[in-house]
């Protein structure tokens, strides 16, 4: 395992030493921009490439922030973003501190907000923060040993619910767009006697926004149905299933509108299928995130996938402003996913809006519409 130390260096050596002689418990590799010899590239670009080579990188936030890069960020806002995009496993170690520069505030916020306050631990001497980094490197490595990920399997998962529909049809000639979600390390999230429970079917109820465009509407009963090891929340042109593994999947009408062709067909935009492919893994993130299903994040990796219904005629606007449009008869019925097939669980929750517009765009290419 290769860690990577990210704070500001001035200020922090006693910090940045208590996690080397940490990692070196371990026996750990583990890399920090002290270390670097003179190299070609500048110091900030040797210090991303580091994340990216990186199993781990620890992150150090106190007071100050930082001076700024090129980019308007400082070097551990950069390397916080590189990290993200690459997919590490990001520990994030806050002082106790009540007094931070504005900028700095704003950085922890966002990283608050991307790990929802599971990655973060607060710490107040080099003491304190020895132990706490003893304690997160032993859970992950622990984790890694027994619970390896296995990117296919999760996506097969992911890939065999979205295609259930139950006796869902579309209201619209656009067809039905699934978006669904499956997490690995594979394990059983939820019990069967939990599945069929009134409570855990009150609580899931709560949890989807009841709104008239594209979700369960405020008025209209609910049916809950059990299939083998899912449950099935259907309302018209709504479903909702998740399962004993912590899948999550979501079916609804392509189009919002009945929007019509010339020729009778629904038109399908690609920013409205975006629009609610991003809120479906918004809502799909938010059950991960109850009580009563994975709020410890046991499930590190997921897999994003969405389809349309095949055998459907539908048309796509190809140019907002002149409205030109394709024609499409809908019967590749191809499932579009993330890539890699499995991606961190934080790395959805921060990316999942360009997740959403590639899942989208891809949608279209399957369904046989092309750009010129």
């Amino acid at each position: 395992m290769r860690v990577f130390i990210s704070s500001v260096i001035y200020g922090y050596a006693e910090y940045r030493d208590a996690v080397e002689s940490t990692a070196k418990l371990f026996d750990i590799e583990l890399t920090r921009s002290e270390d670097f010899c003179a190299r070609p590239l500048t110091s900030q670009k040797t210090c991303l490439e580091a994340v990216r080579k990186s199993d781990v990188v620890v992150f150090l936030l106190g007071e100050r922030y930082g001076t700024p890069q090129e980019s308007g960020l400082s070097a551990t806002h950069e390397e916080w973003r590189e990290a993200v995009k690459e997919n590490r496993h990001i520990l994030v170690f806050i002082e106790k501190i009540e007094a931070k520069e504005v900028a700095q505030q704003r950085f922890i916020e966002e990283v608050s907000e991307w790990s929802k306050g599971r990655l973060g631990d607060r710490f107040e001497s080099v003491e304190n923060l020895r132990n706490r980094v003893i304690k997160a490197l032993h859970n992950l490595m622990l984790s890694e040993a027994s619970t390896p990920v296995n990117e296919i399997e999760i996506f097969y998962r992911a890939q065999n619910l979205v295609i259930v529909t139950g006796g869902l049809q579309s209201s619209t000639s656009g067809g039905l767009l699934g978006v669904a979600v499956a997490g690995g390390p594979r394990q059983q999230i939820i019990r069967p006697s939990t599945l069929e429970s009134p409570e855990f079917r009150r609580t899931l109820q709560r949890a989807i926004p009841r709104t008239p465009q594209g979700q369960i509407h405020s008025a209209g009963p609910l049916e809950f149905r059990v299939m083998s090891d899912r449950l099935l929340i259907e309302q018209s042109q709504y479903l909702l299933v998740v399962d004993e593994w912590g899948s999550v999947q979501i079916a609804q009408d392509a189009v919002s509108d009945e929007i019509r062709t010339p020729t009778g067909q629904s038109l399908v935009s690609v920013d409205e299928l975006a629009g609610k492919i991003a809120n479906s893994l918004s809502i799909s993130l938010d059950i991960l995130d109850l009580d009563c299903f994975d709020p410890l994040s046991r499930m590190t990796h997921i897999s994003a996938v969405a389809h349309l219904s095949k055998n459907v005629d539908r048309a796509w606007i190809i140019d907002k402003e002149h409205v030109r449009y394709r024609t499409s008869s809908g019967r590749f019925g191809q499932i579009a996913h993330t890539e890699p097939k499995a991606i961190s669980r934080e790395s959805l929750r921060i990316m999942k809006n360009d997740i959403a517009s590639d899942l989208a765009v891809l949608l279209r290419r399957y369904d046989g519409i092309t750009l010129d």
